[in-house]
């Protein structure tokens, strides 16, 4: 008798030995989604998300959601993003979620970071071949440029927005979550310490994607729908402009000129120009980040009573209460401009840089207006423009230099501050009343003080060496 072979005995062994392997692989997580229905007739409007998340696209998407809002109308997003400011991205995303009209992304080539999140939203999400969807880790920015990752409880924060935000399309929250935390593993799809990034084919094959499209033509084919008229909507002017002036650099330039406009019409009271100059950079700033729904009235509220509250230190020299507090309801007003905490805890606008970023551009904006104001306090009343623009004393402000004063004799003369001189303040000179200003620091009611020379009507005055009592 044959003894026998061992063929068949190998191939139950390698056929077992797989079968372990296989039993031991992860299959895919497939969630329970079917794809959304689409309208077959009714308006399609689309929306491009190109480059940066900015607030001026956030709240153009936030419009374009909220007018059309009829459930057979469809808002395509054309997406092509490496992400953007947090908050920009939480706001598109609680509007996608608010959506009445069909939701519909196509991502090509790639929707990362702020990108991510805002894709998850979208009630059907298309990607393109080659196209990359992930990676939405938050981190902060720091002064030179470079990225640092951010706080360990903002990334728990940011997993449980992407989780809840997939979750509510009916995607996975896993997957989503290991899109900002490298320390979630998905079986079967990534390894431990990677942050995750899908291509087209895992985000088909995993759920995140509901089909691939290389064109709008094969999209609305594979949707089962004759190839629609699509409206391509785009920012209005106003919303450009809007956009403009609230881009970082101008925003900040806007502050400078309006504080400095401020303060050269306190400093130097003239026919009103520069203070409305002043009060017009400040209207363009809170303007576009009106429109971009940063401010409302709340924070251009804060500016104008601060403004006010300073305006009366000035009139009413005292304690500088009335400064102080001024100071400080326009820094705060100016602030808040720049910060919107209605998507995000303040750690995390902390953490992300949103806050920083916002109190260097109003301190560094208080820094450069005190340095321009300096420079031109002191020489732009010696200057012909600026001669031009402050008040002839004489002839429109009798309070200052009175009738029968002359002005020469008035210089090297000695006299006794009547109020505070906080810069500004009246005078007892020669027997006559007249309001002054102090050179260099300030004078107390009673001090003693000599006329040292006069700039375009306004007395200018030296604190002396000896106080005398007041009248």
């Amino acid at each position: 008798m044959r003894p026998p072979s061992a063929l068949p005995v190998a191939l139950v062994c390698v056929t077992l030995a797989l079968g372990a392997v296989w039993a031991q692989t992860p299959a895919p997580r497939h969630f329970a989604r079917a794809l959304p229905d689409i309208p077959k007739v009714g308006a399609v409007y689309e929306v491009e998300l190109h480059g940066e998340i900015e607030p001026g696209l956030a709240s153009f998407v936030t419009r374009v959601l909220a007018e059309h809002a009829r459930e057979e109308e469809i808002v395509l997003l054309d997406i092509n993003t490496l992400g953007g400011r947090l908050d920009s991205a939480l706001a598109i995303r609680d509007a996608l979620l608010a959506a009445k009209a069909r939701t519909l992304c196509w991502v090509h080539p790639r929707a990362i970071s702020a990108g991510a999140l805002i894709t998850l939203a979208c009630d059907v999400v298309a990607i393109a071949p080659g196209g990359r969807l992930g990676a939405a880790t938050p981190v902060q920015i720091g002064p030179s440029g470079k990225l640092s990752p951010v706080d360990a409880k903002i990334t728990s924060w940011m997993r449980q927005e992407m989780a809840a935000t997939a979750k509510e399309q009916r995607r996975d929250p896993l997957i989503a979550e290991a899109m900002v935390d490298a320390s979630v593993e998905v079986p079967g799809l990534d390894g431990p310490d990677t942050l995750l990034t899908l291509d087209t084919a895992q985000a088909l094959s995993w759920s995140i994607a509901d089909l691939a499209a290389a064109s709008k033509a094969e999209l609305w084919q594979k949707l089962d729908r004759d190839p629609p008229r699509i409206e391509l909507l785009r920012p209005t002017g106003v919303e450009v402009f809007a956009q403009l002036l609230s881009e970082p650099f101008l925003a900040t330039a806007l502050m400078i000129l309006g504080l400095l406009g401020i303060a050269f019409e306190l400093f130097h009271p003239s026919h009103g120009a520069s203070l409305l100059f002043g009060l017009l950079c400040l209207g363009l700033f809170f303007f576009g980040h009106h429109v971009v729904a940063l401010s409302g009235w709340f924070e251009l509220g804060l500016v104008l009573a601060g403004v006010i509250l300073i305006a009366l230190e000035f009139v009413f020299p005292g304690h500088a209460v009335f400064g102080g507090v001024g100071l400080a309801l326009v820094l705060g007003g100016l602030f808040f401009g720049l910060v919107s905490l209605r998507q995000m805890p303040l750690s995390v606008a902390w953490d992300t840089g949103i806050i920083p970023d916002a109190l260097a551009s109003v301190f560094g904006a208080v820094l450069c207006t005190l340095i321009a104001a300096a420079l031109l306090i002191r020489y732009a009343p010696r200057s012909r423009y600026g001669k031009a623009l402050i008040l002839d004393a004489v002839s429109a402000n009798p309070t200052r230099i009175e009738t029968g004063i002359g002005v020469e004799a008035l210089v090297g003369q000695t006299g006794v501050a009547l109020t505070d001189l906080r810069p500004i303040g009246r005078i007892e000179v020669i027997n006559k009343r007249i309001e002054a200003k102090v050179e260099r620091g300030f004078v107390n009611a009673g001090g003693k003080v000599t006329v040292v020379r006069i700039d375009g009507g306004q007395v200018i005055v030296r604190e002396a060496a000896e106080p005398v009592a007041g009248p």
